[in-house]
């Protein structure tokens, strides 16, 4: 791991890109509707 033994900024990091994508989906959704 990129962050050495302890794989809590993996977690962090699926947390973070989740977080991303769900905004992502929103802003499509929303430029649809709008």
């Amino acid at each position: 791991s990129f962050f050495g033994p302890d794989g809590r900024h993996d977690c962090d990091y699926i947390y973070y890109y989740n977080n991303i994508r769900d905004n992502v989906a929103k802003r499509i959704a929303a430029y649809k509707t709008g």
